[in-house]
């Protein structure tokens, strides 16, 4: 089923009324409970596939600008299940991971995430509660409660300055050494 959001004209987020209303259910409808976030998880790990995702986003620069990632990860083998680029770090660029992941018939019981406003907003709630996944958040300024995600991203940013430097090396190296 889809469903469209439309937010009133000077109307940031909705109400959970509003939201009910979209998913066509009660206020007390069970799926309203998906919209609520639970504490962080703590707990990287997983006894299968799809039980929790991790997911964040991160800046890295290029030669025309900024690119941002948002991935996602499956906390049983820390696989990259999905990942959404942009120029831009809007709420589109999650909803877009999140998409993925589930287009691939994937389903997960959590998702976390840090508490920025992408995954703080009614979209990407609704989102979420559209595949009854709960989300979890890390607290605000705790930055250790989503550290796979961190890792993974210290480890990709690593990896891509390596690969400039032997770029770099094997350029210096043709153009002969000075004399």
């Amino acid at each position: 089923k889809a469903y469209i959001l439309k937010i009133k004209s000077g109307q940031s987020e909705l109400a959970d009324s509003d939201i009910a209303e979209i998913l066509g259910v009660g206020t007390g409808h069970p799926v309203m409970g998906f919209l609520g976030v639970k504490t962080a998880l703590g707990d990287f790990s997983a006894d299968a596939p799809n039980k929790k995702w991790l997911t964040d986003i991160t800046q890295i620069p290029c030669k025309d600008g900024k690119l941002y990632i948002a991935p996602i990860m499956d906390c049983l083998g820390g696989e990259i299940i999905a990942l959404a680029m942009d120029d831009n770090m809007k709420k589109k660029l999650c909803i877009k991971a999140l998409k993925e992941a589930y287009t691939e018939n994937r389903e997960t019981d959590n998702t976390h995430s840090d508490a920025g406003s992408q995954y703080t907003s009614t979209a990407y709630k609704i989102e979420l509660a559209r595949h009854h996944a709960i989300q979890s958040m890390s607290a605000v300024g705790k930055c250790y409660d989503n550290a796979r995600m961190e890792s993974f991203f210290v480890t990709l940013k690593k990896e891509e300055v390596k690969k400039i430097v032997w770029r770099f090396v094997v350029y210096y190296n043709r153009r002969g050494l000075p004399q």
